[in-house]
């Protein structure tokens, strides 16, 4: 479940003394701040910490991982099942091995769900489709970090930027079950049975900006026992990034930067990466 949530997540203590947010300072003295996101919440966990409503209040213009006005589109939505639902009359039965099959069938018949719904679906798309019925299931229903601050800053006239379009989001989406897909969909349904400890973990994790333990829940053994895919939905993503960050400080901006959580955590997080170019990252408190 950790890489399927997609750093889709992220219900504890409130009485923190850190949160998931930094202050960055380039060499020249100038600053940004990134804060750490998640994408869905339960509604346990809001009002949001408040050092997020301070940052955001103070900054210029919010950049996320991606241009969300179109990702919520119904332009979207088709683009999505051009390229993850079959057109040729296959199904995910044609393409994965019968125990794979057999184990989405058995998933699907204990929660109740028409197995007839899932058949068009590329493997990809069946694997995140069962990760996000879970997370529903487990109550994570209400807008995340990221739509809650989109949603504020057009309201406010805010300027707003993102860092990979929507078709590349979209590409690294439909890639990851490629040449591994009886991998990617049993892997997606065996972690079902943790998620519930899972997310927990990682949202406390969150909530008190422990990027330790966030890597330990969240990322885990993923870069030795799936590298493809720790590179596809992480440490590309951030080296990507990156130089598109450095650019934020040659104006006299403030900008916030807003990027699912699991992106701040580990070796190769975007805060290790610069880190290594020089800038100096403090957590706030």
């Amino acid at each position: 479940m950790q890489w399927t949530l997609l750093a889709l997540v992220l219900i504890l203590s409130h009485s923190v003394s850190a949160t998931s947010i930094w202050q960055v300072t380039a060499p020249d003295g100038d600053t940004l701040f990134i804060g750490g996101t998640v994408h869905v919440l339960p509604a346990s966990e809001l009002p949001l910490p408040q050092q997020f409503n301070n940052i955001y209040a103070n900054s210029d213009e919010l950049i996320f991982e991606s241009e969300m006005a179109f990702m919520e589109s119904a332009q979207f939505q088709q683009l999505i099942m051009q390229d993850m639902v079959f057109d040729d009359g296959r199904t995910f039965i044609d393409v994965l091995k019968p125990e794979t099959v057999e184990l989405v069938n058995s998933y699907l018949q204990q929660r109740s769900i028409p197995v007839e719904n899932f058949l068009p679906m590329k493997p990809s798309l069946l694997g995140f489709t069962i990760t996000f019925i879970e997370l529903q299931l487990l109550g994570l229903t209400q807008d995340g970090v990221d739509k809650i601050f989109f949603d504020k800053a057009t309201q406010d006239n805010k300027n707003i930027a993102w860092l990979e379009s929507p078709q590349e989001q979209l590409d690294m989406m439909n890639s990851m079950a490629q040449g591994q897909e009886d991998v990617f969909v049993s892997y997606s349904v065996t972690e079902t049975a943790t998620a519930k400890l899972v997310l927990d973990g990682m949202l406390s994790a969150w909530r008190s900006g422990d990027m330790k333990t966030m890597a330990d829940v969240g990322i885990a053994d993923m870069p030795t026992e799936f590298p493809r895919i720790y590179d596809l939905l992480l440490k590309n993503r951030n080296q990507r990034w990156i130089p598109q960050i450095e650019t934020m400080f040659a104006d006299d901006n403030t900008e916030f930067v807003l990027v699912g959580v699991l992106h701040l955590a580990g070796e190769h997080s975007v805060l290790a990466m610069l880190e290594s170019k020089g800038y100096k990252v403090t957590q706030l408190q």
